[in-house]
């Protein structure tokens, strides 16, 4: 039987044109599976991610998806 790590950990974004600026500046942007995303000058580990304090500017409607490899 075969282990597979995931270790790393990207943002997608939907490229239809009605993205945030701050969301298409972190869209497809690579990071490894414990750091952060900085999206604006907010932190997130994942589409919607609350556990930083991020405001509801950046959260309420996102479309973004997360992909982990």
């Amino acid at each position: 039987k075969q282990i597979i790590l995931i270790t790393e950990r990207n943002i997608r974004v939907k490229g239809d044109k009605k993205e945030r600026e701050t969301h298409l500046q972190v869209g497809r942007t690579v990071k490894p599976i414990e750091e952060p995303f900085i999206v604006g000058n907010l932190l997130m580990q994942y589409p919607k991610d609350t556990s930083f304090g991020t405001s509801s500017s950046e959260i309420v409607n996102c479309r973004c998806t997360i992909r982990y490899f």
